[in-house]
């Protein structure tokens, strides 16, 4: 790559916000709302109308000039999305201007290369997964449908107020999460200026237990049984390292009082093992995004080539577990 060349462009396109920007930067450029947020769980969709909600996501990347014909893109990839999703995404980026593409999971990424148990609680969904030494292990990932729309959804059944986007933003603003116990000081009830919603005390404090409660109606797993089982899914040896490097991230792992009620979720269920929160200097929800931008920006000069349009039309899209590495940030 020659030295007037842009650095490669890191791209994270969540189900809640889209991230863009720089690799070697220490944060996003920009931030907005994601157009898959508005599509549910259209997981039936084809290539096509992902596509169509895709176009102006990326052509806005594109108008702000983080795309153009000589970058490469590195795209922060959701283990769990369709594959139709992510051929899109590809199509879409080389016509907005990449010359090609690389990428990465976004969960190995948030890890930045170390040993890590990462847990990742969405707007949707929350996912856990052993990543050693910066290699996502593909066996251990574990999926629950639980994350923060959930708290706002408990926060409303808990006698708050206002229309879905403020119960969301109280969520976000006036909830933590309470300890195991239940212990703890009262507190107000806080509400919005404008009066667009307000939520009690009671309901501030045990809003976000439905991160950590098993539904039985579901079957899902509150997020220490989701831990467990990604822990049970790895090699004896790694247990005992992956349990004291459990790592959060994402917007839902940012609730005050979080880490406490995780380990007292987990230090319940299984006594056995040492259980520690890992320490990130990255603000959880854009773990992904900035531990993409440094492995990208130290990757050696041509390990980030990715792939041109070319490339993809004669050997198709790569899986998302044969990029299970991130050391060398490559894309086969």
């Amino acid at each position: 790559m020659s030295t007037t060349a842009k650095p490669a462009v890191v791209l994270e396109i969540g189900s809640k916000y889209v991230r863009a920007g720089f690799a070697g930067e220490a944060a996003p450029r920009c931030v907005y709302d994601s157009p898959l947020g508005a599509l549910g769980d259209a997981a039936s969709l084809g290539r096509d109308a992902w596509r169509g909600a895709l176009d102006a996501c990326l052509g806005d990347v594109f108008a702000r000039g983080l795309l153009g014909p000589r970058g490469v893109a590195l795209l922060l990839e959701n283990p769990t999305a369709p594959r139709e999703l992510r051929e899109a995404l590809v199509d879409g980026v080389l016509l907005a201007g990449a010359r090609s593409v690389a990428f990465c999971p976004g969960l190995a990424a948030a890890a930045a290369s170390q040993t890590a148990l990462v847990v990742d609680v969405g707007a949707r969904e929350s996912r856990a997964v052993a990543v050693v030494r910066g290699r996502l292990l593909a066996h251990t990932l574990v999926v629950a449908r639980v994350g923060a729309d959930a708290v706002a959804a408990r926060l409303g059944d808990l006698g708050a107020t206002g229309a879905a986007a403020a119960r969301a933003d109280l969520a976000a603003r006036a909830c933590f999460a309470r300890r195991r116990d239940g212990a703890g000081a009262p507190g107000p009830a806080l509400a919005f200026r404008d009066g667009a919603g307000a939520a009690p005390w009671a309901a501030r404090r045990a809003a976000a237990d439905a991160l950590f409660d098993a539904d039985a109606e579901s079957e899902e797993a509150g997020l220490g049984a989701l831990v467990l089982d990604c822990l049970g899914r790895a090699a004896l040896e790694l247990r005992a390292p992956l349990a004291a490097n459990v790592l959060p991230v994402g917007g839902g792992a940012a609730l005050p009082g979080f880490d406490a009620r995780l380990l007292d979720e987990l230090r319940a269920l299984d006594g056995r093992l040492d259980f520690a929160v890992a320490y990130s200097p990255f603000p959880r929800c854009d773990a992904a995004w900035v531990g993409g931008s440094l492995l990208a920006a130290a990757a050696a000069p041509g390990a980030l080539p990715g792939l041109s349009a070319a490339d993809l039309d004669a050997a198709g899209l790569p899986d998302v577990f044969a990029v299970a590495g991130t050391g060398a940030v490559v894309a086969t």
